[in-house]
């Protein structure tokens, strides 16, 4: 397939950084102590920042770290087209930051 032919495709975007489960890393870490890391530090989650065998147990451990945190869900719109006015958007979690603010001032 040629550069023409080719199209990004959010599903199997390559995720990066923090979530990067694909690389052989030293990073022995659980991915839901990483995602509540991300929490804590005020990053926002999506699903498509994790490798597609990996996201079933990501929103697992999102599902169970908003039953301890104030977590809050929005969305983001990956692509949109003018043209057939149609959006493609992906569920985002997040905590606010005056809750962020709250935990650090109690400290």
């Amino acid at each position: 397939m040629n550069a023409r032919h080719k199209k990004k495709n959010p599903s199997n975007r390559g995720a990066d950084g923090l979530f990067d489960t694909t690389q052989n890393s030293t990073n022995s870490t659980p991915l839901a102590d990483r995602i509540k890391a991300a929490f804590l530090a005020g990053r926002t989650v999506c699903a498509i920042d994790f490798v597609e065998h990996h996201r079933a147990e990501a929103l697992g451990a999102i599902a169970t770290l908003r039953d301890k945190l104030p977590i809050t869900q929005g969305w983001r719109t990956v692509r949109q087209s003018q043209l057939s006015e149609t959006q493609l958007k992906a569920r985002t979690y997040f905590i606010r930051g005056e809750h962020l603010r709250g935990e650090v001032s109690h400290a």
